[in-house]
């Protein structure tokens, strides 16, 4: 499986008029999706934040048969038939961009399809999450970006 964007390409700096810098999500797309698939999970992550990695980003139950997402997913995103967001190290149940600091982040977006759907509410934690992905992962895909320091944006 292949995960990429249209806005950047692996390990790139992502342009300064990126929507990512006004807190809204970059679009994604993926490919080459294992047959069996019966959900996606997509974890964004910021292992460079302060005080430790962050969770950015948690949306799960994402259908088998979708294949991208749009810039700027917002708290109701009807389309994606079901799919829920977790709680993120901010406490929200969204995409929450990284914090401008003094040094470049690198943000990480990691897809999971998942042999099942998950029978889990909206708003759980990260633990939960990765608690009832065990033994249902049969592929995934990263994508790692760079996000400009506060002194470059």
């Amino acid at each position: 499986m292949k995960l990429k964007s249209p806005i950047f390409e692996q390990g790139e700096l992502l342009p300064a008029a990126n929507p990512q810098h006004g807190g809204e999500s970059p679009p994604l797309a993926w490919e080459d999706v294992p047959e069996g698939t019966a959900s996606f999970v997509l974890l964004c992550d910021d292992p460079d934040a302060d005080g430790g990695t962050a969770t950015l980003w948690m949306l799960y139950n994402l259908p088998a048969d979708l294949r991208s997402l749009e810039a700027g997913i917002a708290d109701d995103f009807a389309p994606l038939k079901g799919a829920a967001h977790g709680i993120n190290t901010r406490g929200n149940c969204r995409y929450d961009a990284p914090q401008p600091s003094c040094h470049p982040r690198r943000v990480y977006y990691r897809l999971y399809a998942l042999d099942s759907r998950l029978s889990l509410k909206a708003g759980i934690a990260r633990g939960q999450l990765v608690r009832a992905m065990e033994g249902h992962i049969i592929s995934e895909a990263s994508l790692t970006t760079v996000v400009g320091s506060a002194h470059t944006a």
